[in-house]
């Protein structure tokens, strides 16, 4: 693409959230939001890559269920573009309803909450608290937030 303006594409780049086009006048361009699914297998990736040991305590770690009816795809995040205009992403912790500690990945945006990713842990008690909160700094680290 040639925009007098904004110069020749040179490259294309991409952060955890957005991929765009660089120009020789170093202008970011075309910026559009990445696949969920994509997402996710980056923050899954750098989390094996950057705490292996902290990864042995997940039971699971995948797209949340509840995807379907939020976006009503079917599609559990293979087809659902990332919300640009997510105000917040939270990352916590709750107690499991029978055992272990879940990990919740949320956005928030329009007053409205939408878990994307969720985790769970078999460990109970003092270990189990413990584990979930490393590993809810470990992914707002990996997250930027």
């Amino acid at each position: 693409m040639i925009n007098r303006e904004l110069g020749t594409v040179v490259s294309h780049k991409s952060d955890l959230y957005t991929e765009y086009d660089v120009t020789d006048k170093h202008y970011c361009i075309n910026e559009k939001p990445r696949k969920l699914i994509d997402i996710f297998n980056d923050v899954n990736k750098q989390l094996k890559e950057k705490y292996p040991k902290l990864c042995e305590g997940f039971d699971y770690f995948s797209l949340s269920a509840s995807l379907d009816h939020f976006y009503d795809s079917g599609s559990r995040g293979t087809e659902i573009l990332w919300n640009m205009d997510t105000a917040w992403t939270a990352v916590y912790y709750v107690t499991g309803g029978s055992e272990g500690y879940y990990i919740h990945v949320s956005s928030i945006h329009d007053d409205k909450h939408k878990l994307l990713f969720l985790g769970k842990t078999l460990r109970e008690g003092e270990a189990g608290i413990s584990w979930a909160e490393q590993m809810v700094a470990a992914i707002s680290r990996i997250m930027n937030v």
